[in-house]
Order: structure tokens, then sequence, then C-alpha cells
């Protein structure tokens, strides 16, 4: 019987009106548990399965022709972002990552043996329906 009452305490109802709001938005909730398996530990705070999916759908431009990013780009591009340079300080590589998703990520290429450096925007701000949107209820993360 007990299972059937909802939990009022605050810190379970303070959070109710925020996750209602980003449901209503369209993002897709991740269970803690499941998010955790998503991530593959505590210290990655992106979800590398939902990145490598966006990124492969990613074009550059390259002598006129559209290309798909290589497998060895979408990888330098999750190891960035599932990475910050936290040897440099918290500030810089709060800085480093800004800069990534603010104004996108330099790869190499090579088309026929021409070698390309793209810079690959991860956000989509001018169509935001490329973007995916998730939301957990809490995230645990362990500083290494």
């Amino acid at each position: 019987m007990s299972q059937n009452i909802p939990n009022f305490r605050e810190e379970q109802s303070a959070k109710i009106p925020a996750l209602i709001l980003l449901t209503s938005l369209g993002y897709q909730f991740i269970p803690p548990s499941n998010c955790l398996v998503r991530r593959g530990n505590l210290s990655t705070v992106i979800l590398p399965d939902v990145l490598r999916g966006v990124l492969r759908h990613k074009t550059y431009s390259f002598m006129g022709k559209d290309h798909q990013l290589s497998e060895a780009a979408i990888d330098k591009i999750v190891h960035e972002l599932a990475n910050p340079a936290m040897n440099e300080g918290l500030k810089a590589a709060n800085e480093k990552l800004y800069n990534a998703l603010t104004y996108g990520i330099g790869v190499t290429e090579f088309i026929d043996g021409k070698k390309a450096n793209p810079t690959i925007q991860v956000i989509d701000r001018h169509s935001p329906d490329n973007n995916q949107f998730h939301f957990n209820e809490e995230l645990e993360v362990e500083n290494v």
C-alpha cells in the first residue's frame, strides 16, 4: 500500500517542475541507471553512443563535394568532449570545452590523398531539430 503514495519529500518534489518542463520541451528522459550504463563510467559526462550517432550524420564540404566524417574523426571529437584537459586546471578545461561547443572542433580528413581540415559544429544552431536533447534526474560524476 505504501508504494502507491507519492513521495512528497522536498528533494523529490522540487525536481518535478523541471522534469515536467524538460519533458514538455521534447527532451528524452534517461533513468539514472540507464544513463550510467550508456556513459560507461562515472567520470564520463556525455553519452558517447548518442554523440557518435549524431556525428555519423554530419557532413563537411571539400572541393565542392559533401563528405561524411571518418570513424577516426568521430573518435577524435568524442574523445575531446569526453576528456576535458583537467590537468590544465578547471578554468582552462572549461574554456576549451566551451570553445569546442561554441566554435566547433577541427579534424583532419584525407580525401583522395588530399588533406582537409574541416571544423565540425557539434551543436546545430541553425536547425535545432538536428540535435538530440536528453536529461537525467541526477547525474553522479566522479572526478579522476
